[in-house]
């Protein structure tokens, strides 16, 4: 409930209840998103249900009822493993509709997403570990679970390699930015590596043995 197009408040209860502090004696509005668009009253918005609210006096509490969203989100579950010493720093999600992310979210997952759409989530972790799933959200109501993602390395399980090199521009060692190493299992998963260079250029980086990758550099 608000009357700043960027405050917004999470729902509090499992059932979708919520409750929200305001000033008294303004006019706000109840805005219900698309569960994958985080800045409310935008103009892409898609999904979005208003309600207003009238101007309350001191202590007054207003109840809005029931609010019917429109689709009504799915849940994705999952469980994350990570290195004794690592943890997930953020999970994000991208699609056509918009972005969405989750800062250290513990061990384990669950989000609401719109139905029925290709979703790209990315995991990083304090480590520096990232690992990319695709994956198409069930119908409204309806939860996928992604079971346990193996955070315990960004590499494929099969092994790994080391890819060394040096990079020189027009003659000179390239000291700035990062290689970076992307690789695919044929699926719906993606991992993707970095590093540094070392003063003289040259660096090292790990990658999925039995696997073909693709390496670049950025400055």
């Amino acid at each position: 409930m608000t009357s700043d197009p960027q405050s917004s408040t999470e729902s509090g209860e499992s059932d979708g209840r919520f409750e929200k502090r305001i000033p008294d004696g303004v006019s706000l509005t109840v805005v219900i998103s698309d569960p994958l668009m985080i800045t409310p009253l935008t103009p892409n918005e898609r999904g979005k249900v208003i309600v207003i609210v009238p101007p309350l006096s001191p202590g007054q509490v207003y109840d809005v009822g029931d609010i019917q969203t429109f689709p009504c989100p799915s849940d994705v579950t999952a469980t994350f493993k990570t290195q004794d010493d690592d943890q997930v720093q953020l999970v994000s999600f991208a699609s056509e509709n918009g972005y969405k992310s989750i800062y250290y979210p513990g061990e384990n997952l669950k989000v609401n997403l719109p139905p029925n759409i290709p979703i790209t989530i990315t995991i990083d972790t304090d480590n520096g570990i990232t690992i990319i799933k695709n994956i198409h959200t069930p119908d409204e109501k309806e939860n996928l679970d992604l079971g346990v993602i193996d955070l315990t390395s960004s590499l494929s399980g099969q092994g790994d390699g080391l890819i060394k090199g040096k990079t020189i521009c027009y003659g000179e060692p390239e000291t700035e930015g990062q290689i970076s190493v992307y690789w695919n299992d044929g699926g719906d998963n993606s991992g993707i590596n970095y590093t540094s260079h070392e003063p003289d250029g040259s660096f090292s980086i790990q990658a999925p043995a039995n696997m073909s990758v693709k390496i670049s550099s950025s400055t």
